[in-house]
């Protein structure tokens, strides 16, 4: 049974079921609609951060709505750099979260390594009625050399 009509304020007269589709032909989703993906990436340099301060590894500004952030960071460990404590978290703000939980993760054990690591951020909701900022944060405690970090952040509208 076909429906009567459907346009951008949804369907006015059903007389059938609905059934939703996705895309085929590669398109992203326009903006403010489901499934809009916004993201940012940055290489990690081998230098950059300074041992037990809090940096911003990259932001994305999100509008209004409910949204699925996900992050990856990477530290880059510069000749002789060992660290013994390191954080990476998604946040609202740009201070690390008290806990595990809402996007960050803590890796207690020593670190030391001259390739690099990198970490998935535990994903977090943002559902926000105004345009808002999410941040890729890391902090880690080393010694010995220089360490950097970059990584990413990515976002899915889901309403």
């Amino acid at each position: 049974m076909p429906l009567s009509t459907i346009d951008q304020t949804g369907i006015t007269s059903p007389v059938g079921p609905l059934v939703l589709t996705g895309v085929t032909d590669g398109s992203n989703a326009s903006a403010g609609a489901i499934g809009e993906y916004i993201s940012s990436t940055v290489n990690a340099p081998s230098s950059g951060l300074t041992s037990g301060t809090t940096a911003t590894v990259t932001t994305i500004s999100l509008t209004a709505g409910d949204w699925d952030v996900n992050g990856v960071f990477t530290l880059n460990f510069g000749t002789g750099a060992s660290s013994t404590q390191a954080y990476g978290s998604l946040s609202t703000g740009t201070t690390l979260p008290s806990s595990s939980n809402g996007g960050s993760i803590y890796i207690p054990a020593t670190l030391a390594t001259s390739s690099g690591l990198s970490l998935t951020a535990n994903p977090i909701r943002v559902n926000v009625t105004t345009t808002t900022t999410v941040y890729l944060l890391v902090l880690s405690f080393f010694s010995g050399g220089s360490l950097g970090a970059g990584g990413y952040i990515r976002a899915r509208r889901v309403r």
